[in-house]
């Protein structure tokens, strides 16, 4: 499917499954737990921790860099997967290179307003913690 079709089927999937928290009487929903691959490898996106490998020149990181860092591409190895606090969840390791963070796109607060203004939702943004992010990076010490 095209990149168009992955993201309007990702947002309808969203949005679906808010609704179900809404309709169920849930008091205060999670916005922002939706995930193309893993947590972990969308914070490392939303802060510009990206190798670089990736040839990413800064600003939003594109659907392609992103899957490129989980799956790899012609030129680029995958990021390392590890386990998530010994579970059988998996994550991307983030890659520090001294990489300066930046907020490259504000993620959870566009979840928020996805919720709110298409349902009405006043949800509770799902965010990694600054630590933990750190504490399961590669490079930064």
């Amino acid at each position: 499917i095209s990149e168009d079709e992955l993201l309007q089927t990702t947002k309808e999937i969203r949005l679906a499954n808010l609704k179900k928290q809404q309709d169920a009487g849930v008091d205060l929903i999670a916005v922002g737990d939706f995930t193309l691959y893993d947590r972990v490898l969308d914070t490392s996106a939303m802060f510009g921790i990206i190798p670089s490998r990736y040839n990413w020149k800064g600003g939003q990181v594109s659907t392609s860099t992103y899957f490129s860092m989980a799956r790899g591409n012609d030129e680029a190895v995958a990021s390392e997967m590890t386990k998530w606090f010994n579970t059988n969840y998996h994550y991307i390791v983030p890659e520090y290179e001294g990489q300066r963070f930046q907020l490259t796109e504000n993620k959870p607060l566009t979840a928020y307003r996805e919720a709110k203004s298409e349902l009405g939702i006043k949800g509770k943004p799902v965010l990694l913690g600054p630590y933990t992010l750190l504490k399961l990076s590669k490079g930064y010490e």
